[in-house]
């Protein structure tokens, strides 16, 4: 067993409330594909499909109203960075940039991308800026671009 702790973390696009994304999504991905008939269709046939292609079985479905992501983040002092599309449609900026506050770490904004960084600039700035705060060249004296 690995009793290291990580120096540091870096988190692009999380899911920090699984409730929230997937049991009671309030996003357009999630509202699509998560849906009472859906979660019905899980429960008694045994999986539950995303998008009309991957399977998520019952006992990962169900795993979901178990775990509290955002708690474990919250309670961790491992220096972290968020990273996160103003517009994703998939996963919560709102909620990921509230963890950020309560927790006091860096939260950097991918002005107008949607989930998984939609555009090849929009990925390029995120590995940028990820790059740049591991090496310790990430200007934490200025406020992160498109914050709130």
């Amino acid at each position: 067993m690995c009793d290291r702790r990580p120096d540091q973390l870096v988190l692009w696009n999380p899911i920090l409330d699984l409730r929230r994304t997937f049991i009671e999504p309030e996003l357009p991905w999630g509202q699509a594909n998560f849906t009472a008939d859906a979660w019905r269709w899980a429960m008694t046939e045994g999986a539950l499909l995303v998008d009309g292609a991957f399977e998520l079985g019952r006992a990962l479905l169900t795993e979901f109203g178990r775990y509290r992501p955002g708690e474990v983040f919250g309670s961790s002092d491992v220096p972290a960075l968020i990273l996160h599309g103003d517009r994703d449609s998939y996963v919560s900026y709102d909620i990921a940039w509230a963890a950020a506050q309560a927790r006091g770490c860096i939260f950097h904004t991918v002005a107008g991308s949607d989930h998984g960084f939609d555009t090849r600039e929009r990925e390029d700035e995120a590995i940028a800026v990820t790059v740049a705060w591991i090496t310790g060249s990430y200007r934490t004296g200025r406020a992160p671009r498109g914050g709130r």
